[in-house]
């Protein structure tokens, strides 16, 4: 056998090792490689196990997981938050019997044996009964209500209770903060639900009556579950303390059940009403003696309500000191409402008219509030050039409030004082015309609702810390003023 025979011999059984060894593997590797990826998948099982079912303070296990700390923080909370909360029925005589005619929920307010709940809950009862955490029901004697707020306060036996905790009110409701709100939704009793403060200030416009507004709304808005047997219990925080209660929930379903909107009354209106129901058995609100106009009202709003002008025309918002029309007389506050006997509705129509002018002479119809009376005043204004209509800048009275903020540099939100009201409050600790109200006692201010629920909230005689913005047209610059009001009684 020759060198290259045997060299080809030993090539093809070298190739045919490898072929043997090469085959089954490539046939068995997809399942080795499953088994592979289960093991791993059943290694990180129980690790993820181990975690969640570790003891805590042993060395052998793993750390703890966040979920065991989440469920044993919620489980504790029940535990704190429940011993305080109460079902609430109403009965009444009917025909010789008694009849339960409504179902709520509620909390204990204090050592004494209050029980606070909404006034809708109890209204029309001769008589309730309380069911308390443990099952025992107690006889409850109604100590008053106030319609304005929806609240209503009972009194129990003060015998073995366990007040709730309630926030300081130095620690604002913050959006975003996590929430939970106990009560007997469809009378599955002393249940809780848990989310998130969506928003505050909230207004939706549930006490009318012939027409007109006649209560004080400032809700916290939670997504956390509310449905028709929650109202009344408390809302609380992460740590138990009531930071409100529950009252009512935005749906556009018939049945009223839950659509992700729930809403509460905020606990400085609760303290302030229910100090005042349990003392006195009424409730004097605070007032601050101004009108007042959100930044989304018309600038029409802002000249008409106070002294009725009613029209059109176009409010001046800058005038510069060494134009014609400042030597003519003309001011900013003004409301032209001709030029040359053509009426104006839009800035736009202002500035056609000027350019249309001719002879340069401007005649204009002017309404002009002054601090004792308005009147109309005319004003001939003689141009000297085209420059002349530079040094004038006006708003249509159909923008809005903000649309005149924002021109003069102003982004913030607030309320427009258009009129404090004479000898009032507000008039008497300095507070003008224009002004906008941006903080109450540290509490941002967003609507003009909020502003009136936050004055509701505290009684007579107190005084509140008014943080407001006050435009300068000399610098053409806002500064921010500070007043200390004390609140008279609220007609």
């Amino acid at each position: 056998m020759s060198r290259g025979t045997r060299l080809l011999i030993a090539t093809l059984v070298s190739t045919l090792v490898v072929l043997a060894i090469a085959i089954p593997t490539i046939v068995l590797l997809p399942g080795f490689t499953r088994k592979v990826q289960h093991q791993q998948t059943l290694a990180t099982v129980r690790q993820a196990g181990l975690r969640l079912n570790a003891l805590p303070g042993t060395d052998q296990a793993p750390r703890e997981g966040m979920l065991a700390e989440l469920s044993r923080a919620t489980t504790d909370l029940a535990d704190f938050v429940r011993p305080s909360v109460v079902h609430i029925t109403g009965m009444q005589q009917i025909d010789g019997m008694t009849v339960p005619i409504s179902t709520g929920s509620g909390w204990i307010y204090d050592d004494s044996g209050h029980v606070i709940t909404n006034l809708h809950v109890v209204e029309g009862g001769d008589s309730f009964e309380v069911q308390l955490f443990d099952g025992e029901l107690r006889p409850a004697e109604i100590v008053g209500g106030d319609s304005t707020t929806d609240i209503a306060v009972l009194s129990i036996r003060a015998e073995n209770i366990i007040p709730a905790t309630r926030r300081p009110m130095t620690e604002r409701v913050r959006q975003g903060e996590l929430c939970f709100a106990f009560g007997s939704p469809f009378d599955f009793r002393f249940s809780m639900s848990s989310g998130i403060v969506s928003g505050l200030g909230r207004f939706v416009g549930m006490f009318w009556r012939s027409g007109r507004s006649i209560g004080f709304e400032n809700f916290i808005q939670v997504d956390a579950a509310i449905n028709p047997g929650n109202s009344g219990g408390p809302l609380t925080d992460h740590l138990g303390h009531v930071i409100g209660m529950n009252t009512a929930i935005a749906t556009n379903d018939a049945d009223g059940q839950f659509a992700g909107i729930g809403l509460a009354i905020p606990l400085d209106m609760i303290e302030s009403a229910v100090d005042q129901l349990i003392e006195t058995g009424t409730v004097r609100k605070g007032y601050l003696g101004v009108s007042v106009l959100d930044q989304d009202d018309l600038i029409a709003r802002s000249v008409g309500v106070p002294r009725q002008f009613r029209g059109t025309g176009v409010l001046v918002i800058d005038l510069e000191d060494n134009h014609p029309a400042t030597k003519a007389g003309l001011r900013i506050g003004d409301v032209i409402t001709m030029y040359d006997e053509v009426p104006l509705a839009a800035a736009g129509d202002f500035d056609e008219a000027a350019r249309q002018d001719m002879d340069r002479r401007m005649n204009l119809k002017i309404w002009r509030f002054a601090d004792a009376d308005s009147s109309w005043v005319d004003l001939v204004v003689m141009r000297q050039g085209e420059g002349d209509l530079l040094g004038i800048r006006v708003l249509s009275l159909h923008d809005r409030i903000g649309d005149l903020h924002r021109a003069r540099g102003y982004t913030r939100r607030g309320v427009l004082i258009s009129q404090p009201q004479p000898g009032m409050p507000a008039e008497q600790a300095g507070m003008l015309a224009g002004d906008i109200v941006h903080r109450v006692n540290g509490a941002d201010v967003h609507s003009v609702r909020q502003l009136q629920s936050t004055i509701s909230s505290v009684p007579p005689g107190r005084t509140v810390k008014i943080e407001a913005w006050r435009y300068d047209h000399g610098t053409e610059d806002w500064t921010l003023m500070t007043f200390s009001v004390e609140l008279s009684q609220w007609q």
